[in-house]
């Protein structure tokens, strides 16, 4: 009999331990998640906030932060928190990895101007007066319009718009072809597969003027790395295509001066050919001026642009930039 009473006792026992496992609130697991008190911010530029960390165990130790962008930077850190400022208009990603979690918050800053003034007083048109006959007409007496401080006139759209104006051009020099516009740079070497070094460099000395001119011109008709290496090697395949003539020179000078010739440019030459070969040509391109934001985004979106010609042109125009 007591053994029966001891087994029920033990199954009642079991019982209830299970009932009060089942009791656990769910949200309660839920709420011991780390999480941002801020997923998304707006800040003016010059302005602070805090970024804090609630809900992590206490024995988390490693808290890292990371910021992708420009726009803001971390100016103070504890623990489980960030104090961040904004720095410059544009987007940033503040990153946080927690206990094998990552938590995000997206800030965007915008400038810190602001329109000022009074709304301007509503002005009543006075009723016309009927002069008596024989009456002199009086004309009103106009004064010069008084402009009181704080008050707001006609403003353009986006003139306190930050603005970043950048030069696109590409260049030739040492023994490497590179193009640069601001967000493209790769160097696709293509005399080494044919010449040694100083092959190389006695080649490039030989050049003259006209030659190194045609030269650019041919590299400047290649949209990738694989057309520029083929139209590199014909010409070194094939040294009359670089003559130096007088109808070279004129049908050169002539290409150039054309508007219908790429992007309408002009080559300019920089220095003479040097004792070790090298040589160094520019050839310029109008000038691009967009709001700064524009200019941060691209930036925070490609960092340092990598493509051809032809895709970093693509992108200018879905950003709509204009000469």
């Amino acid at each position: 009999m007591n053994k029966k009473k001891n087994f029920m006792k033990v199954i009642i026992i079991i019982f209830a331990f299970a009932c009060s496992l089942g009791m656990i609130n769910p949200l309660q697991i839920e709420a011991k998640k780390p999480k941002l008190n801020k997923t998304s911010i707006a800040l003016q530029k010059g302005k602070s906030t805090i970024l804090k960390v609630s809900g992590a165990s206490k024995r988390t130790k490693k808290y890292t932060w990371k910021v992708k962008g420009k726009a803001v930077k971390i100016i103070s850190k504890r623990k489980n928190s960030v104090k961040i400022k904004a720095v410059k208009i544009g987007k940033s990603v503040i990153r946080i990895k927690i206990n094998g979690r990552t938590l995000k918050c997206t800030v965007k800053v915008r400038s810190s101007k602001k329109m000022t003034g009074n709304t301007p007083p509503v002005v009543t048109p006075e009723k016309p007066v009927r002069p008596k006959p024989g009456q002199d007409i009086q004309q009103p007496e106009t004064k010069p319009e008084v402009i009181q401080p704080g008050d707001s006139r006609e403003t353009e759209p986006g003139e306190d718009e930050e603005n970043v104006t950048f030069q696109y051009k590409r260049c030739v020099g040492d023994n490497n072809v590179y193009f640069y516009d601001g967000f493209t740079i790769f160097y696709p070497n293509f005399l080494s597969s044919i010449f040694s070094n100083g092959e190389s460099c006695l080649w490039l000395k030989s050049l003259s003027f006209a030659e190194k001119a045609l030269l650019i011109e041919e590299i400047n008709k290649s949209d990738n790395s694989n057309e520029l290496k083929e139209n590199m090697l014909a010409i070194v395949e094939t040294p009359n295509i670089l003559i130096e003539n007088a109808r070279v020179k004129n049908e050169l000078e002539e290409r150039i001066g054309e508007e219908e010739s790429s992007h309408g440019l002009e080559l300019l030459y920089a220095g003479n050919p040097t004792n070790n070969g090298m040589f160094e040509a520019e050839y310029k391109a109008g000038w691009y001026t967009i709001p700064k934001s524009e200019y941060e985004k691209i930036m925070d979106e490609h960092g340092e642009f990598k493509g051809t010609e032809s895709e970093f042109l693509e992108l200018m125009e879905k950003i709509n930039i204009h000469k």
